[in-house]
């Protein structure tokens, strides 16, 4: 593959990769109005058709933050706790 066809195929990933967070980034926001309003997990996650799995991991991570949190810095202790997650644990000496 060329050096132009890498480019590409980067940038496109990264788009994707945008893409797929602003997705995720909305469903902070919309989770954050159903929290204020004082809705359910299984509520929630069947108005925003989710698995009640993740909306709960999200609904954690608003109730441990202080109301103040933008939905953006949610956003990026949502990803780096998916990222730690994905790290394999290191072996104990």
């Amino acid at each position: 593959m060329s050096f132009e066809g890498l480019i590409r195929r980067e940038r496109e990933e990264g788009k994707e990769e945008g893409r797929e967070e602003g997705s995720i980034c909305q469903l902070i926001r919309m989770s954050m109005k159903k929290v204020r309003a004082g809705k359910s997990i299984p509520l929630i996650s069947a108005e925003l058709e989710e698995p009640q799995e993740w909306v709960s991991q999200i609904v954690g991570l608003i109730k441990d933050n202080p109301a103040d949190t933008s939905a953006e810095q949610l956003l990026e202790k949502y990803l780096a706790a998916k990222a730690a997650e994905k790290q394999p644990a290191e072996a104990v000496s």
